[in-house]
């Protein structure tokens, strides 16, 4: 009997304890409110991380199907405008610029715009457009020299410096009335007035068109880059002075003859072929 009562004054004792710390706890929230804070705080707490672990395994299964949808060469091809397009566009532009007819120049002129989004990969498409024209593809070549005029960068200056630069291939035409000479003359001449609009605008580099000076034999060449030279500033008497070293005897005339504005100097005449296989006909 004794034994039965133990185990009752036990239990009445653990009741009791339970009892007395519910009522504590609620007594202690109802009294303080920090801690009542500090219990929501810590439960929304707990509700948040469990939140953001979900919306973070949705997240990654979104990336995931994404990257199983979309090929990297996809992703590529946003950040790089596509070689098709750009050709397209270059030709577009080309037969734009060889139209007549009332809105043909401002066609132009919204084609060009749209390549100059491109302005960068449009200037490196051109220069390799350029070199990949054959070599009597005049007409062609000096259109692409034009366009690369038209973008205004340093990457299209550099295009222009490096065509300006290259040798003039010895005369293949036999007919008198057709020059292959003045035809790469012409497209020289053409790339020269490019870098010096170029440089005026951006202050490039003067020294390439000492480097110009000196490599092309050509007359009409050489008087294109003394001119430009001279175009690169309001100085000149100190460019004269310069130039004197850079140009012999025979053309030092050029030097001193009234520099043409940039605006006023005429289009070099590149002879009109209507197709490759006539060219090659005339120098044959």
């Amino acid at each position: 009997m004794k034994k039965k009562h133990l185990k009752f004054i036990i239990l009445g004792i653990c009741v009791f304890f339970v009892l007395a710390s519910l009522l504590l706890n609620t007594t202690l929230v109802q009294h303080h409110p920090t801690m009542e804070k500090i219990i929501g705080d810590t439960t929304r707490h707990e509700d948040q991380l469990f939140v953001d672990a979900e919306k973070k395994t949705i997240l990654n299964d979104i990336v995931t199907k994404k990257k199983a949808v979309i090929p990297n060469e996809i992703v590529a091809e946003k950040k790089t405008p596509k070689v098709k397009i750009l050709n397209d566009l270059i030709d577009e532009i080309i037969e734009l610029a060889t139209s007549f007819g009332p809105s043909a120049e401002q066609n132009y002129k919204n084609a060009v715009s749209e390549l100059r989004e491109f302005s960068e990969h449009a200037a490196q498409r051109l220069i390799k457009t350029y070199h990949d024209a054959p070599e009597t593809s005049y007409s062609r070549r000096y259109l692409l020299v034009q366009i690369l005029r038209e973008l205004e960068t340093d990457a299209a200056y550099h295009g222009l410096f490096e065509i300006a630069a290259t040798d003039i291939p010895a005369e293949k035409s036999g007919d008198s009335a057709f020059s292959t000479v003045a035809q790469e003359a012409a497209i020289r001449m053409n790339a020269i007035l490019g870098m010096t609009e170029q440089a005026i605008s951006s202050n490039l580099v003067e020294d390439a068109f000492f480097e110009l000076i000196h490599k092309h034999d050509d007359p009409a060449v050489k008087s294109f880059a003394i001119n430009g030279y001279l175009n690169l500033g309001p100085d000149f008497e100190e460019r004269a002075e310069a130039l004197e070293a850079h140009v012999s005897e025979e053309y030092k005339h050029l030097i001193y003859q009234a520099p043409m504005d940039i605006d006023e100097i005429p289009y070099p005449d590149i002879a009109e072929v209507e197709n490759e296989e006539a060219s090659e006909n005339i120098i044959n």
